[in-house]
């Protein structure tokens, strides 16, 4: 409630509220995430947030819901993960169709990315989150959400929904790490993953993602050719998901069969990296049909790029809250 005539620093009338809660707000506001009130626990999970002091307990229930702990470990020590048959094949199909249909779209508008259709990465469709309501479903995938939260903890956010379609003839992708704008050494946490989803069965002929497994320890980028001799391609069965963590070297093998690639790269970071692409315009009816933590992912909820007043209370309690909880 407002009062105009003698707002606090907040713009909010403080005199009906009890001090001692008044105090714990500006303690969690300080940095003080340790101790909740009641009230304060039920509005951070209304808005999708884990509370802080039971956040760890409830994403280690997660992962082990999932069966995903040794999915979970793989991430920290080799740098990568492979899950089959994440999604059903219907799944991947629906996953696919609009990956093309989203193509054609802008081919229709002459749009035009980088690299056009002869580059690695082959012909590449971006912000796919908005191009229909099954992104949206990736979007909160459960084992998606599980194993970016293990690397990214709570305060994490969409870098990039990117679809990539690799004709035969498409050539490989370098290695490199995805900390493109940062110079070595890497710090020991992760600023992003990606993790990859395959649409139908992919092999190292077929265009798959390669890597050089254990590579996350050098904490640097790779120099000219090196990793060359170390790689692995990343096979899966259609449905899988494939997940490796920023510092890792990665690229993708060239396709040498005939057919198309088409795969869905969907990359996470932590939320005090700025993401690859806004999602400003998506409409209010997608978020309101999605569960909190989805405007938290697109980064509408976030106290980022704020005007004269500066950055709203609200956001920026819930945005200390989710990076606190990992």
């Amino acid at each position: 409630m407002q009062n105009a005539e003698a707002p606090s620093p907040m713009g909010i009338d403080l005199s009906s509220i009890d001090p001692a809660l008044i105090d714990q707000f500006r303690q969690i506001l300080l940095g003080d995430v340790s101790k909740l009130p009641p009230f304060a626990i039920d509005m951070l999970r209304s808005m999708g947030i884990e509370p802080p002091q039971d956040a760890e307990e409830r994403q280690a229930k997660a992962v082990h819901d999932l069966g995903l702990e040794k999915n979970v470990e793989e991430l920290k020590e080799k740098g990568y993960t492979i899950l089959p048959n994440v999604i059903d094949h219907a799944m991947a199909d629906r996953v696919r169709a609009g990956i093309l249909k989203a193509a054609e779209e802008d081919a229709a508008n002459g749009i035009v990315t980088m690299g056009g259709d002869k580059g690695p990465t082959g012909r590449t469709v971006f912000r796919m989150v908005e191009r229909g309501r099954v992104f949206e479903e990736i979007a909160m995938n459960p084992v998606l959400l599980a194993l970016m939260t293990s690397v990214l903890g709570h305060g994490l956010t969409i870098s990039t929904f990117t679809a990539m379609i690799r004709p035969q003839g498409t050539p490989r992708l370098p290695l490199h790490s995805d900390n493109q704008f940062m110079p070595g050494p890497f710090s020991d946490w992760q600023h992003g993953a990606t993790a990859v989803w395959y649409l139908e069965d992919v092999t190292a002929e077929a265009g798959s993602s390669r890597l050089v497994p254990g590579s996350t320890h050098r904490k640097r980028h790779p120099g000219p050719n090196e990793g060359e001799d170390e790689w692995i391609a990343l096979e899966a069965p259609k449905g899988s998901l494939v997940m490796w963590v920023a510092n890792t070297w990665h690229g993708n093998c060239a396709r040498t069969i005939p057919g198309e690639r088409v795969t869905l790269h969907t990359a996470f970071t932590r939320m005090h990296m700025r993401p690859m692409e806004r999602y400003d315009s998506l409409p209010q009816e997608v978020l309101d049909r999605n569960p909190p933590l989805f405007a938290q992912l697109v980064g509408r909820s976030l106290p980022f790029g704020y005007g004269p007043s500066g950055p709203g209370q609200l956001a920026m309690q819930r945005a200390h809250l989710a990076t606190h909880s990992t």
